[in-house]
């Protein structure tokens, strides 16, 4: 299912981009998608499908919540000014996992 709605999400802001329903679908699909993909991965850890150090796993912890949190916070932002909200998005390039997941663990 979210095979489909990432595209559908996409065109649907490509064609209505000005428009905040739009923007709000836009997001929600992509948070919902990156904590699908961090639970996934937890459950994966957990269940020792995978060999990830705890390092790194903290580090794409924090990437994964600072992106849903991104995309989340830019959804109140969509209702005031949907041609704006995108640009919030732009602070995805700072990526700061690897010093919060040095800073807090350890």
């Amino acid at each position: 299912a979210w095979i489909v709605l990432i595209p559908f999400s996409t065109q649907l802001l490509g064609e209505y981009g000005g428009e905040a329903a739009a923007v709000v679908v836009y997001a929600v699909n992509l948070a919902a998608c990156v904590l699908v993909g961090f639970r996934m991965n937890a459950y994966a850890r957990s269940r020792g499908f995978t060999t990830i150090d705890d390092a790194t796993q903290r580090q794409n912890s924090f990437r994964a919540i600072f992106i849903a949190a991104v995309f989340l916070l830019s959804i109140p932002v969509a209702f005031i000014s949907p041609s704006v909200a995108p640009f919030l998005w732009l602070t995805l390039f700072l990526d700061p996992a690897s010093r919060l997941a040095t800073r807090f663990g350890g």
